[in-house]
């Protein structure tokens, strides 16, 4: 029988000839990708320098195979780094079946490794293998010392957020778009999502683990009443999802707005075909809960129903002018737990101005609050707050303001007259001249023009904004028609660089407003310039 140094060691060969063999391939990569980076700033700079549109038009086909092989090749880069955590986890799991558990998993800094009775002394070399590529803040599917040795007793490990949502995590604003169902028409959010990997919506904090390309379509709903039947001590927590893909999601991030302590107990409820499924979570971050999932349907948090523990909870107020005769407008005062996004609210309330503000505190089910809002009174004096999770998010409290008012001081206190939100001074009215009109549609207008090369390589969804401009009548038929029939998208949008030149700045203008609510990364990006994108 061998004895543990045999086994060490040989494990310790393995492993490291295995790691060796793709960090070769790593690095083949990295350099490829470092030279395709250089490749495609030289040809960006020469397509601005170029003059003559048909070379030009070269640089730019040149340009799109580069950025495609670039796309293959960190696909692949990201494959083999799955492939060596993915390595590294079978042969913790095979340690561990062999000595029964006596192997644990110790942090030494940002790096994980094994030991036995003593802590383990890998190689230099090697173990720099695994810092360099493997062990990260994101702990990919090692387990903890606590459930490697039986004692978490399901327990979901409770970790904070940074640990998961790495500089890996791509953030994406969804496509907003009608569908219609039995209960009518309502907003459904689309992500196109490009390849496999962690996808956050911006909207939502939602995020998507992605086993490869797809198109997610998820939408918030109510919580019926029948939904609630049968989940006895449980309430919800967040908002109920309903989620739908074309591809294959492996992990479901639901942002949870609990201040997480040894009380906490966090569960998902699945619902589907009249069935409710309870999920204990794998993991809770300091602002997600983590579910492997197997079917699409709804989904939301719960809690339990006799939780006396303060939540994150955030403070929205939206303003509205009342008519001239009544001489006053009105200040909506909303309470509400932080996980409810705040454009679902403003969906609600659309003849009222949402006031962005720093709005976070902390808020506790069943206590009592009221505004203070000298010199002004609010409805009701004070409220119990209770988690609102739709679908109608009535104000918890209106405050009723002078219309020539341009400022209010806003707070919020507890029913022990403490600070839970300190007052602020928000501010009422809107400077919007014909002026500051004109100049701001004078620098969307010239946005258009300076990012022409830019726009025509990235922007693939043309026939969405070609719809929204035909809608608007700032295109014909006749070549709304013709540029639909055109492949590929670089064309596409070359096409519609003609249209958008012959109809002036007001055509420019309406591309623009278009552009930032469907792509709103992609303008911020170009608006940030090289020096902050």
């Amino acid at each position: 029988m061998m004895e543990e140094k045999e086994i060490k060691e040989k494990l310790e060969k393995e492993m490291k000839n295995s790691l060796r063999k793709i960090e070769g391939t790593v690095q083949e990569h990295e350099g490829e990708i470092k030279e395709l980076n250089n490749r495609t700033t030289e040809l960006e700079r020469r397509m601005k320098e170029e003059r003559d549109e048909e070379k030009k038009r070269e640089l730019e086909r040149e340009l799109e195979r580069k950025l495609e092989r670039r796309t293959e090749m960190e696909d692949k880069l990201k494959r083999l780094k799955r492939e060596m955590e993915e390595k590294h986890r079978q042969e913790m799991e095979e340690i561990r079946k062999m000595y029964k558990g006596e192997v644990r998993i110790k942090e030494m800094g940002n790096q994980k490794n094994f030991v036995f009775e003593k802590e383990y002394q890998g190689k230099e070399e090697y173990r720099g293998v695994l810092k360099k590529w493997l062990f990260t803040k994101q702990d990919q599917g090692v387990k903890s010392e606590e459930e490697l040795s039986g004692d978490s007793k399901s327990k979901p490990s409770y970790t904070d957020a940074a640990e998961l949502l790495s500089a890996d995590t791509k953030l994406f604003i969804p496509e907003e778009t009608e569908v219609t169902s039995g209960d009518g028409t309502t907003t459904c959010y689309r992500f196109q999502c490009p390849h496999a990997g962690l996808f956050q919506c911006k909207i939502t904090s939602l995020v998507f683990e992605m086993k490869e390309k797809g198109e997610v379509l998820y939408r918030i709903v109510s919580w019926d009443a029948r939904l609630l039947d049968g989940l006895g001590q449980m309430q919800p927590a967040g908002p109920l999802y309903d989620i739908d893909c074309k591809g294959l999601i492996s992990h479901l991030y639901l942002p949870h707005c609990e201040i997480l302590s040894d009380e906490s107990q966090q569960s998902v409820a699945h619902f589907t075909a009249g069935n409710v499924e309870i999920i204990p979570p794998l993991r809770v971050t300091t602002t997600h809960v983590i579910i492997r999932i197997q079917a699409l349907s709804l989904f939301g948090l719960l809690r339990n129903l006799f939780s006396a523990n303060p939540i994150s909870g955030q403070v929205l107020l939206f303003h509205k002018k009342l008519s001239v005769r009544q001489r006053m407008s009105k200040l909506n005062i909303h309470l509400l737990p932080m996980n409810v996004p705040v454009e679902e609210v403003m969906k609600k309330h659309p003849s009222s101005k949402y006031i962005d503000t720093s709005s976070k505190c902390q808020l506790t089910p069943g206590r009592k609050y009221r505004p203070s809002c000298d010199p002004y009174i609010s409805q009701p004096e004070d409220e119990t707050f209770e988690c609102d999770y739709g679908p109608n998010y009535h104000p918890t409290f209106e405050v009723f303001i002078d219309i020539d008012a341009e400022d209010a001081k806003i707070g919020l206190l507890d029913e022990d007259e403490q600070e839970v939100w300190k007052p602020r001074l928000v501010f009422l009215t809107d400077i919007s001249t014909q002026e500051v009109k004109l100049q701001t549609e004078a620098e969307w207008a010239a946005f258009v023009d300076d990012h022409r090369e830019q726009l025509i390589q990235r922007v693939s969804s043309v026939m969405e904004i070609l719809d929204c401009l035909e809608k608007q009548k700032m295109i014909s038929k006749e070549m709304y028609d013709n540029i639909k029939v055109t492949k590929p998208p670089q064309e596409q949008m070359r096409m519609l660089y003609n249209v958008l030149h012959s109809g002036g700045r007001a055509v420019k203008v309406e591309f623009y407003k278009i552009l930032k609510k469907k792509q709103q990364l992609l303008v911020d990006e170009l608006e940030a310039g090289p020096s902050q994108a």
